[in-house]
């Protein structure tokens, strides 16, 4: 009588088997995801192809789980000042700034790519999918009440919220505060004495009269 061996006992797609007999040896096989199965039956080598359950696919003759590919995100994490790119393999996410200027932060979570929405702080805006310090342009304004180095009117300058009051050198000079033409704060000194004058002190600054 004809024998037939099942080294995996029969229809079994987990395990990769061969079945045996007199015509030869028969190994069990990928077609496509599925896996075709031999068998014995009734002594004559038969075969079936049969699907892997979910999650599963054909490899090497038998049903393996699929693995799922790591998740990366190139910036580690939720990292609010480092633009990022996260892949799971079937959705990629990059960091970017949406309408309302609020950082879109994708990050990895459990192997897959999640996001959140992160405001930046009251210092910061959201700039091509990071959060950066924010400069604010200030004009510092400087006022000269004596129209510049007019060392004949006292006179005081003001500049980023200080006063600067012309101001005598022992009675024969003077220190004489100004403003620029690019709007900066500047000051000389001045010989009242060269005038054949005297330096005077006021309370809105000194002058040489």
């Amino acid at each position: 009588m004809q024998s037939c061996a099942d080294t995996d006992t029969g229809q079994d797609i987990m395990t990769k088997g061969s079945v045996t007999n007199a015509s030869g040896t028969y190994y069990d096989i990928c077609v496509g995801g599925d896996v075709k199965e031999y068998y014995c039956q009734n002594n004559n080598v038969n075969y079936l192809q049969l699907a892997c359950p979910s999650g599963y696919t054909c490899l090497n003759g038998e049903c393996a789980i699929i693995m799922q590919p790591a998740c990366v995100d190139s910036d580690n994490g939720k990292d609010y000042y480092t633009k990022g790119t996260a892949n799971d393999g079937s959705m990629v996410g990059v960091d970017t700034c949406d309408a309302s200027g609020n950082l879109i932060e994708y990050y990895c979570s459990s192997n897959q790519v999640l996001y959140e929405t992160h405001q930046c702080s009251l210092s910061e805006t959201c700039s091509n999918g990071t959060c950066i310090s924010q400069v604010f342009n200030v004009t510092i304004l400087c006022t000269d009440s004596d129209g510049g180095a007019n060392s004949l009117v006292a006179g005081f300058v003001t500049y980023a919220g200080l006063t600067y009051k012309d101001t005598c050198i022992g009675s024969t000079g003077i220190t004489e505060y100004y403003c620029t033409a690019n709007g900066a704060i500047a000051s000389v000194n001045i010989e009242c004495a060269t005038l054949g004058q005297t330096c005077f002190s006021g309370t809105k600054g000194d002058w040489c009269n």
